[in-house]
């Protein structure tokens, strides 16, 4: 029982830490001020 109780922390770290590292990335996408809006052409609402 004490192994399957390390098993499921350790997972939920690595989720956690995967969950916080996609947020970041899609935070810095959507505040990124250098990309070329008009090279883009509406692409963003399509990938939504």
């Amino acid at each position: 029982m004490e192994q399957l109780i390390f098993f499921h922390d350790h997972t939920l770290l690595i989720l956690v830490i995967i969950t916080v590292l996609v947020g970041y990335l899609i935070i810095i996408l959507l505040f990124n001020k250098y990309v070329n809006r008009y090279l883009l052409h509406g692409q963003t609402i399509e990938i939504i």
